[in-house]
């Protein structure tokens, strides 16, 4: 009975942890851009006239590591240097800003110093003047603020600007553009920010028969999401299923089960959960937000008479992550997760202690994303705790065997999708590999399991669980040739 009460809370659990894991990602998708394209280099014409240099002095570098500047001008000192040379290494100054996102620096020769075989530069090194948003309202400059903060005045990096750019674009309601243009001062630019909004909420739902048998194989959902309602950049997404028992066979809305007393007792069958999901962006920081509940109710028949047997889980997650490194194909992210689950299980009205409990759980996690192969790469890596905050459960006494609210864990995933077309219909695949190791007994919530819609498929009444274990998943998909009409997505405004 135990085991069957586990098996329908990871049910519940997996469904609530999956659209979780969707939410994040439509949050931390990127636009693959264009590598940054160096200056060309400009041929040397042998016998061209030259000036002999010993050193080259450069002023104004403040963004560069001296190591790249002397490894820079080493090359072109104690050379009788041309005009194309001097050129080539205006170009190699500048190229070592772009390589680096710094697109509107730029390096020139000082007049006053070449004499007596040195050479003077100059580093125009460049910054934002401002930010301009076009055909905005009062209210699109607080978004602007959490996507581009205390960027005015600073030097210009593209990275900078490329990643406020995806923290727009991560709301379905916006499709927002740059364009840079000359400042008003000496190596200022302005940035003009193009919104292009669309509408901010939407609303669907949909039936499904991923549901336990005991509590309804056949679901019903429903959703709503909102863009921007605190007016910083902000989405928001509440989710609501339950089960329809009415199209599952075999099961009735109540059933009657002659309890130990022999009187006749009415029962729900069925489960439902409520989750609700949040993010807000702050430049390179995202926070999320997550909160769900899950219930179930159910019974078990003995020999002469049945139980009751019902369960609840209430989950809620604090996260800060936040963007280490990106370039134009990929980015790293680390985050840290502070979590609370409270789990527990009735039956006939008593609650079972052995499975009834409450965590409290610090995650660190280092996530990575690029474009590889015609496809999307992603890779996940996390390690969490449990620390005895907020209410955690006391460890128990007993044996190995036993699980306790201190743990440790560490688990791996990793996904590539690859979208293609083939007898003019589009088609994709997708390769996933995971894998947890846990040094003790865990709890049921904390285990791995396989045998589910998103592990392994084809399993779904009866499952393997277990501290220590992994699978790799290989699957194609068709994507139905939808009419036009249908394309745009759930209904909204």
């Amino acid at each position: 009975m135990l085991r069957r009460q586990e098996q329908i809370q990871r049910s519940l659990d997996e469904r609530q942890r999956e659209q979780e894991t969707e939410f994040r990602r439509r949050n931390e998708a990127s636009t693959p851009r264009p590598e940054l394209a160096p200056l060309p280099e400009e041929p040397v014409s042998p016998g061209a006239p030259c000036m002999d240099v010993e050193a080259i002095d450069v002023e104004g570098v403040t963004l560069l590591p001296s190591r790249v500047v002397r490894r820079v001008t080493e090359r072109y000192s104690h050379r009788c240097l041309s005009m194309a040379d001097i050129n080539n290494l205006l170009r190699d100054m500048t190229n070592a800003y772009i390589e680096r996102g710094y697109v509107t620096a730029r390096v020139f020769v000082r007049p006053d110093e070449q004499d007596a075989g040195r050479l003077g530069l100059l580093a125009v090194e460049g910054f934002l003047e401002k930010i301009v948003v076009r055909d905005g309202g009062s209210g699109d400059k607080h978004r602007l603020r959490t996507a581009f903060p205390g960027l005015e005045g600073k030097p210009l990096n593209l990275r900078d600007l490329e990643q406020g750019l995806d923290q727009l674009n991560r709301l379905p309601s916006c499709d927002a553009a740059i364009d840079l243009a000359p400042g008003d001062a000496v190596g200022g630019s302005v940035m003009y920010v193009e919104l292009r909004p669309s509408r901010s909420w939407r609303f669907g739902g949909g039936v499904d028969n991923l549901g336990q048998s005991d509590t309804g194989a056949w679901q019903g959902s429903v959703f709503l999401e909102k863009d921007n309602a605190l007016g910083l950049g902000d989405q928001w997404a509440l989710s609501f299923s339950r089960d329809l028992l009415f199209f599952s066979p075999g099961m009735a809305e109540e059933q009657v089960l002659r309890g130990a007393t022999g009187e006749a007792d009415y029962l729900h069958h069925g489960s439902y959960s409520l989750s609700l999901y949040g993010s807000l962006p702050l430049g390179y920081w995202t926070f999320f937000l997550s909160a769900g509940r899950s219930c179930y109710q159910t019974s078990i028949r003995g020999q002469n008479f049945g139980y009751a047997y019902d369960g609840a889980t209430d989950t809620l997650k604090l996260e800060a992550s936040r963007v280490v490194h990106r370039n134009a194909v990929g980015k790293t992210s680390v985050g840290l997760a502070l979590g609370v689950r409270r789990v527990v299980n009735d039956i006939d009205g008593l609650r079972l202690t052995v499975s009834s409990y409450q965590l409290t759980t610090l995650t660190a996690s280092l996530r990575h994303s690029r474009a590889m192969g015609g496809g999307s790469l992603s890779a996940l890596l996390e390690y969490t705790r449990g620390v005895p905050w907020l209410g955690a459960s006391p460890e128990r006494g007993g044996g190995h065997d036993v699980p306790r609210a201190g743990f440790d864990k560490l688990f791996a995933r990793l996904s590539w999708h690859r979208p293609f077309v083939w007898g003019g219909q589009a088609w994709y695949a997708d390769i996933a590999a995971a894998g947890q190791m846990g040094g003790q007994t865990l709890y049921g919530a904390e285990r791995l399991s396989l045998g589910s819609l998103y592990t392994v498929r084809g399993f779904r009444e009866h499952s393997l669980s277990g501290e220590n274990g992994g699978y790799v998943r290989v699957e194609g998909g068709w994507d139905l040739p939808w009419p036009e009409r249908w394309r745009d997505g759930p209904v909204g405004g």
